[in-house]
């Protein structure tokens, strides 16, 4: 079951087949242990002998052989679908949990970028007004600049990583959690620069 990156991801059809083979081994269970009975068949008949109309009624008692091995082979395979089923919802419910908690931990790493860039921002700030001013030299202004920028750079890689994160909570829901709400930055975009 994957997890991260490349490896496999359980789908909702995986969790369908698990439950059809479930129910499949139940009713070959309950098939079984309705075999297991004694069949009675009544059949009524009729006879003209001689002149004479007989009715007659003609029974029959067919006993089913070897039925305890029948119906504990069918409990057995229902009992492994079962405990197989089982596994696979643990496996998508552990693999829902921790899409989720890697998800918010890359929002926690955006926001703290996020704080990291404004402070870098305020120094940037500082030493411009500071070597405007005439009170600091060139390095310390470029030095401020060089921290902003890597802040917005690390900034940036955070909200990829968050964006992905994004998308592998999404494959292990299976199905949109913020919906279009990323993209509508995008399409603004397109749509300014078409203008």
């Amino acid at each position: 079951v994957g997890l991260v990156g490349s490896e496999m991801c359980i789908r909702d059809s995986d969790v369908h087949v698990g439950l059809l083979e479930y129910g499949a081994a139940d009713a070959e269970l309950r098939l079984a242990v309705a075999k297991q009975y004694p069949v009675v068949v009544l059949s009524p008949g009729f006879f003209w002998d001689q002149g004479d109309n007989i009715w007659s009624l003609a029974s029959a008692f067919i006993v089913p052989r070897s039925t305890v091995a029948r119906v504990r082979e069918a409990e057995a395979r229902r009992d492994v679908a079962g405990e197989q089923f089982t596994a696979l919802q643990i496996r998508v419910i552990n693999e829902v949990e921790l899409a989720r908690e890697t998800m918010q931990v890359t929002q926690e790493n955006v926001n703290a970028g996020a704080d990291v860039v404004n402070r870098a921002q305020v120094q940037l700030d500082r030493a411009s007004r500071y070597f405007e001013a005439g009170g600091g030299d060139r390095v310390e202004l470029v030095t401020a600049r060089l921290v902003a920028v890597q802040a917005q750079q690390h900034l940036l890689d955070a909200r990829v990583v968050w964006r992905k994160s994004i998308a592998r909570f999404e494959d292990a829901m299976q199905r949109p959690v913020l919906g279009e709400f990323l993209n509508l930055p995008a399409q603004q975009n397109a749509s300014g620069a078409s203008t």
